[in-house]
C-alpha cells in the first residue's frame, strides 16, 4: 500500500546547528506501555550526561494501552504506575498478525514466518512530522525509546519514499527496533537503500528483544536503514542502561555525539 505523501511546502531541510548561546532542543518519543512522565525518568542518565544547556520536549502516542491477557507478558508494575504520576499508559500504534496460535504477541513478532500489519502507524508518523514541521521550537535531535524508535524509522521511511530530507540532525534510538510490517519498510529496499541521516542505535545484550532487534526477524537490523549508523551495546536488559560505570561511559559517548552533531562546525 502507498503511504500518505507529504506536502512539499511543509518539509524543511535539516535545521542549521544552534547559534552560539542557543540550547540544544531534544524531542523524546516514549516506548510501548509508557508516557511522557515515565520516559522522562527513564532518560535521567542521558540528561545528566548532556548537562544543563539542553531543552527536552516529549511527544506521546494517542493509543491508550491496557493490559490484555495472552497479548502482554505482564501488567504495568507499581514503580511504572508511580513514576507515571497519574498519567495513562500509551502506545504509538496497534498491529495485527496472521498467526492463529495462542501465544504472547512477543513470540509472534519474533517469528519470521508471521505477517505483521500495523494499524494506526500513519497517524503516529503524522503526529511526529507535524510536531517537527508545524510547531515550535525547532528540534535538533529526536530520541526514540523502544517502540518510539519504530516511529522514527517509519517517519524516515516516508520522507525517503517522497524524496525529502530528514528535518532534524540526529536520531538516538535506545533499544532500536525494526519495522516489522514489510509494507512500511519497503522504502529501505531490504537495506539496499539507506537514508542519509545520522543515527545512534543502543542495544542491551541481555534484552529479550536483542536478537530480534539485531536481525529484524530475518529482515535486517534497524541500523541498516541508515548510512553510517553508530551502534553501541551494553550488558543490561530491556531498559535504559544504568549500571555504573559502564552506563556512564556509554551515555557519555552518546552525549558527546549529540553535542558534536549540534556544534556550530557540524554541517
Amino acid at each position: 500500500d502507498e503511504r500518505p505523501p507529504l506536502p512539499t511546502r511543509s518539509v524543511p531541510c535539516r535545521p542549521p546547528p544552534p547559534e552560539p548561546g542557543q540550547r540544544m532542543q531534544v524531542l523524546v518519543l516514549h516506548g510501548r506501555q509508557s508516557n511522557a512522565n515515565l520516559v522522562n525518568y527513564q532518560i535521567s542518565g542521558l540528561k545528566a550526561a548532556l548537562g544543563k544547556d539542553v531543552d527536552f520536549h516529549f511527544l506521546e502516542g494517542d493509543v491508550l494501552w491496557t493490559f490484555q491477557e495472552g497479548r502482554d507478558l505482564h501488567d504495568a508494575d507499581q514503580l511504572s504506575v508511580s513514576l507515571s504520576k497519574g498519567q495513562p499508559f500509551k502506545d504509538w500504534f496497534g498491529h495485527a498478525t496472521d498467526d492463529l496460535r495462542s501465544r504472547p504477541d512477543l513470540f509472534r513478532q519474533f517469528d519470521p514466518g508471521v505477517k505483521v500489519s500495523y494499524e494506526g502507524a500513519d497517524a503516529a508518523v503524522d503526529k511526529l512530522l507535524h510536531r517537527l514541521q508545524e510547531e515550535g521550537p525547532r528540534i535538533d535531535i529526536v530520541v526514540g525509546v523502544f517502540e518510539g524508535s519504530i516511529v522514527v524509522h517509519l517517519a524516515v521511511a516516508r520522507l525517503l519514499q517522497n524524496g525529502f530530507p530528514v528535518p532534524w540532525r540526529l536520531s538516538v534510538l535506545f533499544g532500536s527496533l525494526p519495522i516489522r510490517d514489510d509494507s512500511y519498510a519497503a522504502p529501505f529496499a531490504g537495506g539496499l537503500r539507506k537514508a542519509d541521516h545520522a543515527t545512534i542505535h543502543v542495544f542491551g545484550r541481555a534484552d529479550e528483544y536483542y536478537f530480534y532487534g539485531r536481525t529484524g526477524a530475518g529482515r535486517g537490523a534497524p541500523e541498516d536503514y541508515y548510512q553510517g549508523a553508530l551502534v553501541l551495546e551494553h550488558g543490561e536488559g530491556h531498559r535504559m542502561p544504568s549500571v555504573q560505570p559502564a552506563a556512564g561511559r556509554l551515555l557519555g559517548r552518546v552525549a558527546e555525539e549529540m553535542h558534536r552533531l549540534c556544534s556550530a562546525t557540524s554541517t
